[in-house]
């Protein structure tokens, strides 16, 4: 393994958060070119030894996670939740159906959700924008760091499957 292709281990490894090819280039001052052939040797090396960890892409950039399967064994070895089980019960309902009005979450989720709500939007997991009497409420980029984007590809997955 060449030392781009370490660097960019050692980056993927540290960073709690996705990385783009800029991030690299800023880490390796290597061409593009260069850049997707050290990831592919990396994401190839991390198959091919049937390792715990995988290299993966998602729409922010690349990001080392755990392999499903290992993850549910390790989790507990990860710090406390920053958010409550209601909070996360809120977001996940925001996730699931955004955009939404806040007078239609407060219906579902009871008026625990204005603090739930609160405390969401100061952590940068959601936006809310005036409209007329309430608000809309979606989730930010953030959310898409911290918890991945699979569960908003299954919410689009199982809209294209009803619509079948």
């Amino acid at each position: 393994m060449n030392d781009t292709a370490k660097t960019i281990e050692a980056a993927l490894f540290t960073s709690p958060n996705p990385l783009s090819l800029t991030d690299f280039y800023e880490l390796t001052k290597k061409n593009v070119s260069e850049l997707r052939i050290a990831l592919n040797e990396l994401i190839s090396h991390y198959n091919e030894t049937e390792s715990a960890l995988e290299i993966v892409e998602t729409l922010q950039g690349y990001q080392m996670k755990v392999r499903k399967g290992f993850d549910e064994k390790v989790t507990q070895l990860t710090k406390a939740p920053e958010l409550s089980k209601g909070v996360m019960k809120t977001l996940a309902f925001i996730a699931y159906k955004q955009p939404l009005k806040q007078s239609d979450l407060v219906k579902y989720r009871t008026t625990s959700a204005y603090d739930e709500i609160k405390v969401l939007e100061e952590k940068g997991y959601i936006t809310r924008e005036p409209k007329d009497k309430t608000f809309i409420v979606r989730t930010t980029k953030k959310f898409l760091n911290a918890f991945g984007e699979d569960s908003l590809i299954l919410k689009e997955k199982e809209g294209l499957e009803k619509k079948s």
